[in-house]
């Protein structure tokens, strides 16, 4: 079974890089969707039979192994003969039925490679920054990144000391201002007085009530992480939605969180709220009253995306920072990216819907196909 399957990925890997090499060519020239239809229509043929073909061989193996002989596999052929199924398909039923399929096969390819399964999704930039542009989750470069457009800013806020919220992602101030505390250690006006320094920038820790104050003068929606600590409880919940539930939903802002029991309760205090529940991994579907979810993008795969899809629930995959992912994720389906790469995603959005590469789709699906043949 080693061999078979070792042999097997050379084939496939060599067959494939083939097929993309040769679209490369055929980009270049007037009969590149031609080209593009037939080569795709070759990689789901030879995948299909390869995947019969190895679920053959490894049944005929596993009979082998349990009849310790190789009686079966001599009659096999009898057995074929004798089918009654078998012996009633003519030569034009089979005819017709490959001429459908093939029809039917070639006009969803069609459909694919005019980009009209894929999906333009909203960009988000993760913790405030593009490219490392500033400090993560400061007020200026909130102010520059706002200037580039993103759909929303995606940042994180934490409890203080006095149980007011400050703009910070890590648990600790050590990494960004080498200091030795948690912010839940200090109280928020300590907390203001710290410079915080990353990507050769630096700057003050704000508040949460100065961050959202920025971004509203700059008209940049937000997507705000609450994260919870030893020092969070049920009372900071309320408190938030107190304060700022009513600025969040005028201003379109929208929450997320890892912690399901911040998600509950802020559905409960307000059903307006649009709130995400961040997953780390993906195990299976949750059935919660989120509007949506945030899943690290190295398990998401599309029957997630499909079952978000049948719930009404909207999907961001964090974090999208290459262009390998980001075509996947537009194949997916996924409701938006979280990127710390803005700037390069966004033009990756724009390549792949206003001028495709038939060659960068070929390998998008097939690495699509590598995957569906893997589950």
């Amino acid at each position: 079974m080693i061999v078979t399957l070792f042999m097997i990925f050379l084939i496939v890997t060599t067959i494939y890089t083939l097929i993309y090499v040769a679209q490369l060519q055929f980009d270049k020239t007037s009969f590149a969707m031609a080209a593009a239809t037939v080569n795709l229509f070759i990689m789901e043929a030879i995948t299909e039979i390869i995947i019969c073909y190895t679920t053959a061989i490894f049944m005929m193996l596993i009979i082998v192994c349990y009849r310790q002989d190789f009686t079966l596999l001599r009659q096999q052929p009898q057995y074929f003969n004798e089918a009654p199924r078998l012996r009633k398909l003519t030569r034009a039923s089979v005819a017709i039925g490959l001429l459908l399929a093939t029809s039917l096969l070639v006009a969803v390819n069609l459909v694919y490679l005019n980009g009209l399964v894929i999906t333009k999704p909203i960009m988000i930039s993760h913790r405030g920054v593009d490219n490392g542009n500033g400090v993560q989750n400061t007020i200026p470069a909130l102010i520059k990144t706002s200037k580039e457009h993103p759909d929303y800013v995606e940042m994180d806020i934490q409890v203080t000391k006095d149980h007011q919220f400050v703009v910070m992602h890590d648990p600790t101030l050590k990494a960004l201002a080498g200091v030795k505390k948690k912010p839940s250690q200090l109280t928020l006006k300590q907390l203001e007085k710290i410079t915080v320094r990353e990507n050769g920038y630096q700057a003050k820790i704000p508040s949460f009530d100065a961050y959202l104050k920025a971004a509203h003068k700059h008209h940049q929606k937000l997507l705000v992480e609450i994260k919870t600590s030893s020092a969070y409880t049920a009372a900071d919940t309320k408190r938030f939605i107190d304060r700022y539930g009513a600025t969040l939903l005028a201003h379109h802002d929208q929450v997320h969180t890892l912690s399901f029991k911040v998600m509950r309760d802020l559905k409960r205090l307000d059903q307006k709220q649009f709130v995400s529940y961040i997953l780390p991994y993906n195990l299976t579907f949750p059935h919660t009253v989120a509007n949506g979810y945030t899943m690290e993008v190295t398990t998401l795969n599309d029957q997630f995306v499909d079952k978000a899809d049948r719930n009404h629930k909207t999907v961001y995959a964090w974090d999208i920072d290459n262009t390998d992912q980001m075509d996947q994720m537009m194949f997916m389906g996924v409701t938006g990216v979280v990127t710390d790469n803005l700037t390069e995603m966004r033009q990756e959005v724009k390549s792949n819907t206003d001028h495709p590469s038939y060659a960068k789709l070929l390998l998008t699906f097939m690495n699509e196909l590598s995957l569906t043949s893997n589950e």
